[in-house]
């Protein structure tokens, strides 16, 4: 084999290897994200100022796991970079997945910490230990309409416009869907 195709593979191998150490750095910095455990949000919903929970699970995982967390926003985490969060000040925001190590969930905190908002978690375990633990879901084929009704949506967001996005939510779901 020439000089040349030995070094062109090294450098192709060199160039693997660094991309590998990029990703798991960027895996190892989501999973450093504050968490919260599914009694935790359980006890924080009851209170009188609850979190937000959003649900950032894709839409294809919202079709093959129509169970969510009662009152949850379903944003995507493209909605996340940017929904309003003006709403949310003083609020704590709990997001969840259906990931193995919240990896959606973490990087839905991580992109709202770089919008400037701090008080993020992921919720540990995400939807499948929030159902394990036997607390209540919203289930059936609503379950993906985001409950956050218009009057909610102004509350939390500030204004009107706000409520497009819920409006956008409903309308997905409302959707025929293909088989």
């Amino acid at each position: 084999m020439p000089y040349g195709a030995w070094a062109g593979a090294v450098g192709i191998i060199a160039a693997y290897v660094l991309w590998r150490v990029v990703v798991r750095r960027r895996g190892a910095r989501a999973l450093k994200i504050p968490r919260i455990s599914v009694p935790e949000l359980r006890a924080a919903l009851d209170l009188p100022e609850p979190p937000v929970v959003v649900d950032v699970r894709g839409s294809t995982m919202q079709q093959v796991e129509a169970r969510r967390v009662p009152g949850a926003l379903t944003l995507t985490l493209r909605d996340l970079e940017s929904f309003p969060l003006h709403g949310f000040s003083e609020r704590q925001v709990v997001l969840y997945c259906a990931c193995p190590n919240e990896a959606s969930a973490a990087a839905g905190a991580l992109l709202l910490h770089k919008r400037g908002y701090a008080k993020t978690k992921a919720l540990r375990g995400g939807l499948e230990a929030w159902i394990a633990a036997g607390y209540e879901v919203e289930a059936g084929r609503h379950a993906a309409v985001s409950v956050v009704t218009i009057e909610a949506a102004d509350e939390i967001g500030g204004r009107r416009g706000d409520a497009k996005m819920v409006l956008r939510d409903q309308e997905r779901a409302a959707a025929p869907r293909s088989r």
